[in-house]
């Protein structure tokens, strides 16, 4: 009986382990990957590449930016309008 109950509760006790040690590994794969973002931005911002830049946003009407810019819009909805709004910037950032 006793045999019977370990060799039932044994794979439990296996899959339990599994699992708990396969959670860093995702957490790690999801903070790698906000990280990759961060760079590629820092990247896009200091060489100014729009286009990456522009990969980096979802582009989707549903998509926001917020602003905390003296005499400029403080939203903008949707992807046309933050790609209007991105590329003065890089524009200016090309010619200087």
């Amino acid at each position: 009986m006793r045999k019977q109950i370990l060799s039932g509760l044994l794979p439990s006790v296996i899959l339990l382990v599994c699992l708990s040690m396969a959670q860093p590994a995702a957490a790690a794969s999801a903070e790698e990957e906000v990280l990759q973002v961060f760079t590629d931005f820092t990247r896009a911002m200091n060489t100014g590449d729009f286009e990456l830049v522009a990969s980096l946003y979802r582009h989707s009407p549903e998509t926001s930016q917020f602003l905390d810019a003296t005499g400029l819009p403080f939203l903008y909805q949707g992807w046309e309008a933050i790609e209007n709004n991105l590329k003065p910037f890089f524009v200016y950032l090309k010619s200087s």
